[in-house]
This record gives structure tokens, C-alpha cells and sequence, in this order.
């Protein structure tokens, strides 16, 4: 969790409010809780836009859990945590901190091992972040490695009430117990996964933070919707040679605008007009290579090895393609769906 990919973040964080572009956010009590009795939000999903904001967010539940009489009257059973939190971004980390820091034993759970914080490709906003936010998040980082909390690496499901406790169901049916959680996962929820062969590789990557760090690689994006088209031309653009990989026979979702722009930087696309008279065969095309696309529909990935991917050919046949890089835009877990699962009351 490099302090380059935290600093990525801040850069990619959206200038809106949240409530009015995300549809429902849930709704809050004293601390973040929310309907569901010891379950707790912080960062997005409690209106946090700024990292200033997503880190107060969760250093205010924090503080409320710290205070909280039913923590403090009895230590919490073996295997229980005290509080566990889902989402590993700013304001989650903040709030893991600030419950270690009051004695209380916090577990990180978050679905992918890179910070998982920011937006998919898309034209970045005019402003940069300053000096002092990437200092926030040096510190943060530093502490929280200090602290030595428990990270764990897997998708969280749902949240279910148990015997006066809380249980936090990951995708493999396993559950962490905890006496309360905090969730802090984003308002674009989860990134989706393909669970292939490989996928946890560190080239692998599931949200593009800055398509520049792909300059002259061989990268695959894998995934057939506007999110996935915008991440191929914004590679091409920053001069990766990508291919992009579609299960299907043709690109419906992306936008009109998007995919005449695609069409421009696909492998052996005209480099200029046609002319009346002129054989197809004479019109120039543009070579396969950096800062050009190579377009793979009915096509499946199915594993991914160090350097290169196995694909699944239209005719079923495997095929292993080199690769530097493999960025899955597949969809995601929205962040509403998971509260619903949980019970959580929303907003009108």
C-alpha cells in the first residue's frame, strides 16, 4: 500500500456531493450507527467527500465506539473482535486506528490488497491534491502500520445479528463475530471479480488509478462496459499497447462518443479518409503497438500468469498472450446493495 497509490486517491476523489449523484444513504444515528444496532458507517457512505472528511468520519466513530459502555463493561470473548471493520480506505483505517488506540482490538477486512479508494478511468478533476493531504495520508499510513492491525484480505457479504453480536459473512462462508462493525467500503462498493487463476497476482488490478503508470506496457482490460472501454482508450491514450477482452459478440453499454473514440485507436483502423477510387487495400491502417487497442470479443480470460494471460478463444481453444498488466472492470458490489443484504434502513 504504497504512499503513491494513497496520494492517487486523493486525486481521483470526486468534487460532488455524494448524496445528491449515489442514490440512498443510510440512515444515521449518534456515531454513524445505523438501523441495524452496533453497525456503524463512516467515509462515503456517511457523506464524506474530502479525505479531510472521510478521515474525520471515521475518527468520529472511533471516538463514539471508544465511549460506548457496552465495549467497555466486559472484554470481548475469545475469537470475538471488538469492532471489525469493512474497507480498508481512509476513513476505515482512520476508524481501526482510533479503536486500537482506545484499547480495543479492530480487524480490517477489505476485499483487494491495493487501496481499493478511487474512481475508475475517467477525464481526472482540474484540481491536484495538496501538500498537506498527502502528509494526512503518510501519517495515517505510518500509524496504522505501526499499530500492527489485523488485515484481512476478502470480501465481505453481508452483516448479520447473532446472539447479541454481529457477524461479518465473507464469499467464502466463513463469518468474523465482532461486538461492532464499522463499514466504510465507498459508495462505489466492490470491485467485481472474475476469480480466475491469478487474479490476486500484483499486476493485476480491479479500479485504473493513473493510466500514465501503463506507459509502453502490454496491458488487458478485461470487461465490455463504458468503465472498461473509457480505461482502454485513456491506456491507449497515455501510449500502452492494450487489448481489450469482451465475453461478447459486440460493445453495447459503452456511450456513442466513447466508442467512436475507441474505433479511432483499434489495430488496423484507417489513419485517414478514404478516397473515392482508392483500393481499401492502399488506405493506411494503423499497426498494432503502443497507444493502440486490439479489440477481443467472444473472448474469456481465464487465467493470469506472471507476465502473460490464457485467454479462451471465440472457438474454445486456449490461447496464453503476453501481458505486463491486467486491469478487471467488471462491475462492482454497489455499496447499497451490501446495506440492504445487512438490513440497513435507507434514506428516502
Amino acid at each position: 500500500m504504497s504512499l503513491a497509490v494513497w496520494a492517487r486517491c486523493v486525486r481521483w476523489l470526486p468534487r460532488y456531493r455524494l448524496a445528491d449523484t449515489v442514490g440512498p444513504l443510510p440512515r444515521l444515528g449518534p456515531g454513524g450507527e445505523t438501523s441495524v444496532p452496533g453497525l456503524h458507517v463512516a467515509g462515503e457512505l456517511a457523506g464524506a467527500v474530502t479525505l479531510a472528511e472521510a478521515l474525520a468520519s471515521g475518527r468520529s466513530v472511533a471516538d463514539f465506539l471508544a465511549a460506548d459502555p457496552g465495549l467497555r463493561a466486559a472484554p470481548a470473548p475469545a475469537g470475538v473482535a471488538d469492532v471489525v471493520v469493512v474497507g480498508g480506505g481512509a476513513a476505515g483505517f482512520a476508524a481501526a486506528l482510533g479503536a486500537h488506540r482506545a484499547g480495543l482490538r479492530a480487524v480490517v477486512v477489505q476485499a483487494h490488497a491495493p487501496f481499493a479508494g478511487v474512481a475508475a478511468a475517467g477525464s481526472p478533476p482540474a484540481e491536484t491534491p495538496a501538500a498537506d493531504d498527502e502528509e494526512r495520508l503518510a501519517a495515517l499510513r505510518g500509524e496504522v502500520e505501526a499499530a500492527g492491525i489485523e488485515v484481512r484480505i476478502a470480501r465481505a457479504e453481508r452483516v448479520e445479528r447473532a446472539d447479541h453480536r454481529l457477524r461479518v459473512v465473507i464469499s467464502d462462508g466463513e463469518a468474523l463475530e465482532a461486538r461492532r462493525v464499522v463499514v466504510a467500503i465507498g459508495a462505489g462498493g466492490c470491485p467485481g471479480r472474475l476469480g480466475v487463476p491469478g487474479e490476486s497476482l500484483p499486476q493485476v488490478f480491479h479500479r485504473l488509478y493513473d493510466p500514465a503508470d501503463f506507459a509502453g506496457q502490454r496491458v488487458i482490460v478485461v470487461g465490455g462496459g463504458q468503465t472498461a472501454a473509457e480505461a482502454a482508450i485513456a491506456l491507449a491514450d497515455a501510449d500502452a499497447e492494450v487489448t481489450l477482452v469482451h465475453r461478447g459478440a459486440m460493445l453495447t453499454r459503452p456511450r456513442f462518443r466513447t466508442l467512436s473514440r475507441l474505433s479511432e485507436l483499434l489495430a488496423g483502423a484507417p489513419t485517414e479518409p478514404f478516397r473515392r477510387g482508392q483500393p481499401r487495400s492502399a488506405v493506411p491502417r494503423r499497426a498494432p503497438g503502443r497507444g493502440t487497442v486490439t479489440l477481443r470479443l467472444v473472448t474469456r480470460l481465464l487465467e493470469v500468469r506472471p507476465g502473460e494471460v490464457v485467454l479462451e478463444a471465440p472457438e474454445g481453444a486456449a490461447e496464453t498472450v503476453p501481458a505486463d498488466a491486467v486491469v478487471v472492470l467488471v462491475g462492482s458490489d454497489p455499496a447499497r446493495a451490501f446495506l440492504e443484504r445487512s438490513g440497513v434502513a435507507l434514506r428516502d
